[in-house]
Parts: C-alpha cells; structure tokens; sequence
C-alpha cells in the first residue's frame, strides 16, 4: 500500500479532513507514516514527537499530528510547551483537550485546541 493510499485509508468513513492543511503537510506527514503488521493485519503507526512514542494513526490521531507539525514547524512553539491529552480546568471542572499550548513562563494553558470539533 503506498503512503496516499495509507491516509486515504485512514481517513475513509470518518468525518475528518485535509482541507486545511497544504500538500507539503501532508507529504512531510507520509514521510513519517510507518506499517506494522498487528493481528495479521497492515496497521499505519507514527512517532509521535510530543509523547515520544510510536501510536497507532486513526483519523483523530492523524489530524492531531498534523497540526502538531504545523504547531512546531510553522509557528514554532517548542515541543516542551505542547500537549496531547492535557487536562484543562473549565471553571469547577476539568476537561481533557486534544491539543494545548502551555504559557512559556508557566503551566498555564495558553491555546487549547479540540480536534474532533472540527
């Protein structure tokens, strides 16, 4: 399977889209795509900058990481200050938010960012 196939793949059947990303996101992006063989079966993974692991790519996962490239690359936050899964406190509650910004001179969230709002 080639690495277009791999994203269109992944993407089928879901509600995400690559609209709002430009060619040369999305290439640097296949570039990074590897596969694993799991259960017998061809499974698209990359590693992820932010957590320092290899995750298994689904839609979510896939758009998550293209704005993490567009965070660190085009805007250039540092990766020590961008989070996956951060729990943000929403007046007495807490909500966990797909991707935030944390302030540069405190753990406070700066710029949250709910993916699957999109």
């Amino acid at each position: 399977m080639t690495q277009p196939d791999i994203i269109q793949t992944i993407l089928k059947d879901s509600n995400y889209h690559l609209d709002l990303f430009n060619e040369s996101e999305i290439q640097e992006l296949q570039k990074e795509i590897l596969t694993q063989t799991v259960k017998g079966k061809e499974t698209a993974f990359i590693r992820c900058p932010i957590r320092r692991k290899s995750i298994q790519l689904k839609p979510e996962e896939l758009i998550r990481q293209l704005y993490a490239a567009r965070l660190l690359k085009q805007y250039r936050y540092p990766l020590n200050r961008v989070r996956f899964e951060h729990l943000v406190n929403f007046g007495r509650e807490q909500k966990r938010v797909d991707i935030v910004i944390l302030d540069k001179d405190r753990e406070d969230t700066l710029i949250p960012r709910f993916c699957s709002c999109f």
